[in-house]
């Protein structure tokens, strides 16, 4: 019916980590707690390894069509890593989080609505109430185990034409493997989703 953008899925590798005992009894203590430690994300979010295959997806996915691109981040300075990474390609790129002040949030979503932003990324920011239909590819560079957020994440991107979106949207997951921790990544269930 053209409300939804029809959904296109790519993974790409991750990384592999291991929770620490305080880490793990962190976890155990809030079940239904949607992300990891902040100690694990941190680590996540410094392997540059990772940081690179996620930018080279985004060249690789995304950069010759000229899309339109949200990226959710780590941590606030992966963010700001991968932001500054394209940059240097000559991939205008910004990074916004929580701390960023609210003005300058508001202009640089503005810019990416208008086209002249071409890659936002974002820590915590846009899991929801976030508009910007053209948003044609959602690249998930964080680990999401709550189905409920992670559908609020991609739906940044699956606007259809009738919502003034687009057709299709591609969504990058990056598959990570924590070792000691036994759920699974949200999108790992979904393939019914896919186009």
């Amino acid at each position: 019916m053209q409300v939804l953008a029809l959904a296109d899925h790519r993974t790409i590798e991750g990384g592999s980590y291991r929770l620490n005992d305080d880490e793990r009894a962190k976890m155990a203590e809030m079940p239904q707690h949607p992300w990891l430690p902040q100690s694990v994300e941190d680590r996540i979010a410094r392997d540059s390894d990772r940081t690179n295959r996620i930018v080279e997806a985004y060249e690789r996915e995304a950069a010759r069509a000229d899309w339109p691109v949200l990226v959710f981040a780590t941590s606030v300075e992966h963010a700001q890593t991968i932001a500054a990474l394209l940059s240097r390609r000559g991939v205008p790129s910004r990074a916004v989080s929580g701390t960023t002040e609210t003005s300058t949030r508001r202009r640089i979503v503005e810019g990416f609505r208008q086209g002249d932003v071409k890659v936002l990324v974002n820590y915590g920011v846009f899991r929801e109430g976030f508009d910007a239909p053209k948003t044609r590819a959602i690249i998930v560079a964080r680990p999401v185990y709550s189905p409920n957020l992670y559908f609020q994440m991609i739906g940044r991107g699956l606007r259809g034409p009738k919502n003034g979106g687009t057709d299709r949207c591609l969504i990058v997951n990056v598959q990570d493997n924590i070792d000691n921790f036994e759920r699974k990544l949200a999108f790992s269930d979904l393939d019914w989703l896919w186009a």
